[in-house]
């Protein structure tokens, strides 16, 4: 009778337990799946969706709970073996419990940051309550992950279905640091928001347009300008309007500017220089800062930061809120604003009717912009459509307070440029020094051509082929060769390469006093030349330098690193990079590298963002 009823016991046990793990299986992979789903909606800015996956994983989760609350389930939690998997049961669901509740704050707190009727910033009012609370959720949710990791963490997996166990611990791991990642990387940019949006004081921030057709080795020329202050949270337009006619037609003027180590791309202090050439150094992080104590001279208005975006940043905010009707030139959008307000303006002549329209469209596009940006919520969705601009350099950002400026560098928003201790910089820029708007026309090619060496040090070849394919020449007197009208360009060819870096030869140009080297305010090495391109012509300019550290060098295997640092242009340079292999080595290929019948390796890119190429190589 005794063993009749242990059996009896054992088989409800046994029965109870594997139903219930059935079902806690069931509902524990609904939600788990669910928790991806809302992860993933929640990152492409579809709150509806993530909030409904969120509910749909909290259901799953409390059918799981119930199931595993089961009479037999808790009996064989105090079994030996058996009750290790029961226990690693419990660690799973309250781990997934804690991220739900988790994703419920995040979910609140991007709706905050996103929605139409959003707290935290709606028609150009920054909420200072709302960005505290938003700080201490963000604090909340990232203690409640540390402590669902924790409990993962616990896992071990040791009793039946310890595979399966092990594998739900993964996933799980995963989810929760992938989330938590999410959120708490906002951290620092709410902690910088308060005092950036005037909560301590006056905040004052030059937002330059910046003409990619006349470029600066930091992006477009800065024509057009306008100020924006805060005060606890409200936002105020100032002054705005084109440079040359704020500016006096561009005078020069005197002010206190970075020089020698600082920035070798400026003129002396005591030289004049205008407006529209502050920005000459390739770094955005010093332009940012020349740009910043130039307003002070110019416009007599002292700035704690610069937003500079182009034609290009203004179409992906387009392409997010919608067209702008004008008068001269239609409906512009996205896909358009560039050909009709860059390249096709600048195909006519410019005569005193042509400038006016183009004046009064950059007006009404800088009012529209500006309205569009700071009007209603969506704060999340013009970020993200602002933010395809940023790997070409569209949109750079730099700001005196070290914390906020901290976050723009981190975010890739800095227009900084790599200083590798190892490997190859390519980095090549075009200035301008004609004063017409010939850049827009403008094709380049770069080719390098990396000769490895055994001790993984190389001699570098680079090749910079300009191509100036204007249109025919319209004005009403002579081409001067000068000016706003001509189709002649002069573009000084500027070269960074990484520190250290030892050039060993020079183009021949025929303006022999823009050949210059030397070390910039980051230890890189740069090089110099200016040609000139009469229209429909092509020019190239070679140099040559030697680079100690271009890979790092193993037993039997070496590594070339090269970084590709981009300017915001509006036809994308093409770079063609060729490594040779020292002698008894050879290229691997693979990621896009073809190694040609004669060893060397070839891999063509658009220079269109910052990136690092790899290259392995093995002894032969």
């Amino acid at each position: 009778m005794a063993l009749l009823a242990v059996g009896a016991w054992v088989y409800w046990l046994a029965t109870g337990v594997m139903d219930a793990a059935r079902v806690v299986q069931d509902r524990a992979a609904v939600a788990q799946a669910e928790l991806e789903a809302f992860r993933d909606t929640l990152k492409a800015g579809d709150e509806v969706t993530a909030a409904n996956h969120l509910d749909a994983a909290a259901a799953a989760l409390g059918e799981a709970k119930a199931a595993a609350q089961a009479s037999e389930v808790r009996t064989a939690a105090g079994l030996p073996y058996v009750g290790r998997t029961v226990q690693d049961l419990d660690l799973l669901l309250a781990a997934a419990q804690i991220m739900t509740r988790s994703g419920t704050g995040a979910l609140e707190i991007y709706e905050n940051f996103s929605g139409e009727d959003s707290k935290l910033f709606s028609d150009g009012q920054f909420s200072i309550p709302a960005i505290r609370d938003a700080q201490e959720a963000v604090a909340g949710i990232q203690v409640s992950m540390d402590r669902a990791e924790a409990r993962l963490l616990q896992v071990d997996g040791d009793g039946p279905k310890g595979a399966e166990v092990l594998e739900k611990k993964a996933s799980g791991l995963d989810q929760i640091r992938s989330l938590r990642d999410e959120i708490v990387s906002l951290r620092p940019l709410l902690d910088s928001l308060p005092s950036a949006v005037g909560a301590d004081g006056k905040k004052t921030y030059l937002v330059a347009i910046m003409n990619p057709a006349e470029m600066r080795a930091s992006g477009g020329a800065p024509l057009g300008v306008v100020f924006v202050h805060f005060k606890d949270g409200r936002m105020k337009i100032g002054t705005k309007g084109q440079t040359s006619q704020l500016t006096d037609m561009n005078s020069e003027f005197y002010w206190n500017r970075l020089t020698g180590e600082k920035d070798p791309f400026a003129l002396a202090k005591g030289e004049a220089e205008r407006f529209v050439n502050t920005t000459f150094n390739p770094d955005f992080r010093t332009s940012g800062e020349q740009l910043v104590r130039a307003t002070k001279a110019n416009f007599a208005i002292r700035t704690d930061g610069v937003i500079a975006l182009d034609i290009t940043a203004i179409g992906a905010l387009l392409d997010y809120t919608g067209p702008i009707k004008t008068e001269f030139y239609g409906n512009l959008t996205g896909r358009n604003i560039t050909r009709k307000l860059v390249v096709k303006a600048y195909t006519f002549g410019s005569d005193d009717a042509a400038l006016g329209r183009r004046y009064d469209v950059n007006e009404q596009l800088m009012t529209i912009m500006l309205e569009r940006l700071t009007q209603g919520g969506g704060l999340i969705g013009k970020a993200e459509a602002l933010g395809q601009a940023v790997p070409g350099r569209h949109l750079q950002m730099y700001f005196r307070d070290p914390k906020l400026q901290r976050v723009v560098v981190d975010k890739g928003l800095g227009g900084s440029i790599p200083a590798p201790k190892w490997g190859n910089l390519t980095a090549v820029y075009t200035q301008n020094g004609n004063g017409n708007k010939m850049d827009v026309f403008q094709e380049r090619l770069v080719t390098e051509l990396v000769r490895l060496k055994e001790d993984g040090s190389a001699v570098v070849k680079r090749t910079v082929r300009l191509e100036n394919p204007t249109p025919p020449y319209s004005a009403p007197f002579p081409d001067r060769r000068r000016g706003y009208d001509t189709r002649w360009a002069t573009n000084l060819v500027i070269n960074l390469m990484p520190p250290g870096a030892r050039v060993t030869k020079q183009p021949v140009v025929s303006l022999l006093g823009t050949l210059k080297t030397g070390v910039d305010q980051d230890g890189r090495t740069f090089a110099n030349g200016a040609v000139v391109m009469p229209p429909d012509s092509r020019s190239t300019l070679t140099w040559t330098y030697q680079v100690e550290n271009a890979a790092q060098v193993g037993r039997d295997r070496m590594v070339l690193r090269n970084w590709v640092a981009p300017q915001s242009m509006i036809r994308t340079p093409e770079l063609k990079l060729v490594v040779v292999p020292p002698d008894g080595w050879a290229a691997v290929a693979k990621n896009t590298w073809q190694v040609r019948d004669d060893g060397r390796a070839v891999k063509a890119e658009a220079m269109d963002r910052t990136y690092l190429m790899r290259l392995s190589l093995r002894r032969s």
